[in-house]
């Protein structure tokens, strides 16, 4: 859990400040047009305070690619503060398309939030080439389009609607989108949810992803480090009436029980 208070301190809201007006002035420099926005330099009392529903963003290293100027500029504060600091950019213009690529897996992001339409390609062709280099990150779509939010659904790559009006809107999808698969295993979605989200398992990396917090969520649970909430859904809805499940946890409790007593005979 993120500490609140020290989120919220004047000392993080300088630094924060400090990393928005830098990534801004790197921003501008592709470009050269001279900033257009009315709270630019950043001052620490424009920094938002922290927003729990954005928690699961918090220390996640995401790069946002994006070929629209004012659209980055202006969520760039606000996705550098909602991951602490950790969030970086390309404002794509001029990169061709390997070019691009090379750029995304020498950031090595763990999300990658992706425009659709780009210069001279879509985010169909980044993605597909990303996959071609066993690309590990977690691909999250965006546009204002809603055929160009389906087209990444049909690759199994959520998305989220691109509004820089409801900016917090956006940011909230995005963090729902990092513990998909958590709440998928708890039961936490919709039906419409669900489905959309079974789609994402057709891809090898988004599979693979489901299957390490499926793992992390049973030792959780086995370490009693699940909430009572969680563990009650955990129970309701991952093991209810399944024996697959339940022989998944079973192993894994041998197993972490044989390491323990490995360990407690190597220090007697």
């Amino acid at each position: 859990m993120v500490d609140q208070e020290q989120r919220n301190s004047p000392e993080e809201k300088n630094r924060l400040c400090e990393l928005v007006n830098k990534a801004l002035e790197e921003i501008d420099k592709v470009f050269g047009y001279g900033f257009q926005l009315w709270d630019y330099p950043c001052k620490p009392e424009g920094i938002k305070d922290f927003v729990p529903a954005h928690e699961p963003l918090y220390d996640k290293r995401l790069l946002y690619v994006e070929d629209t100027l004012n659209v980055l500029e202006i969520l760039v504060s606000r996705l550098i503060v909602v991951t602490g600091g950790n969030a970086s950019f390309i404002l794509q213009c001029e990169e061709s398309l390997p070019e691009l690529v090379e750029k995304i897996l020498a950031n090595d992001p763990d999300v990658l939030l992706l425009d659709y339409n780009l210069e001279g390609f879509t985010a169909k062709d980044v993605i597909t080439e990303l996959w071609k280099r066993n690309f590990k990150g977690k691909i999250i779509g965006t546009s204002g389009d809603a055929g160009n939010l389906e087209n990444f659904r049909d690759m199994g790559i959520p998305a989220v609607d691109k509004d820089v009006v409801e900016a917090e809107k956006m940011l909230s999808g995005i963090a729902q989108h990092i513990i998909a698969n958590r709440r998928y295993l708890l039961g936490q979605m919709s039906d419409e949810e669900l489905a959309a989200h079974e789609v994402t398992f057709m891809n090898d990396a988004a599979y693979e992803e489901y299957e390490l917090v499926e793992q992390q969520l049973i030792e959780e649970y086995l370490d009693g480090a699940l909430s009572d909430q969680e563990k009650l859904l955990f129970e309701q809805n991952y093991l209810h009436d399944s024996p697959e499940r339940l022989e998944k946890v079973a192993i894994m409790k041998a197993v972490n029980q044989t390491i323990r007593e490995k360990g407690d005979k190597k220090n007697s």
